[in-house]
């Protein structure tokens, strides 16, 4: 029997990358536009066997805030893995000045068993 492990990670964006006297770069706070840019590069457009996927996007108080799921215990590492992913997923002037692992959550363990 084979136990597969994964974990969800919390992680906050803040100040996207705007040009102020440029308005065709965005709105200073993050919009519906970039959740939903997120959910179609992040999740819906990955494999399904993809090392770390993104489970849920959502904008709380201007901050842009996402939750990744990964099979890798969480790490400064995992958490630079997160970053270059949301970097490659968002249009230029919307990259975030600032890019926070905030919290972890043990998803648990899920046995898996060939019975035959």
């Amino acid at each position: 029997m084979e136990s597969l492990r994964s974990w969800v990670v919390k992680v906050e964006m803040r100040e996207p990358l705007v040009i102020p006297e440029v308005p065709s770069t965005g709105s200073a706070d993050y919009t519906e536009e970039d959740v939903t840019h997120l959910h179609r590069r992040l999740r819906d457009e990955l494999p399904f066997d993809a090392p770390r996927r993104l489970v849920n996007a959502t904008i709380q108080d201007g901050v842009l805030v996402a939750f990744f799921e990964t099979p890798n215990e969480p790490s400064d590492a995992e958490c630079r893995e997160f970053w270059r992913l949301t970097m490659q997923a968002l249009p230029v002037f919307r990259r975030p000045r600032a890019f926070r692992c905030v919290k972890t959550y043990p998803v648990g363990a899920t046995d898996v068993a060939y019975i035959g």
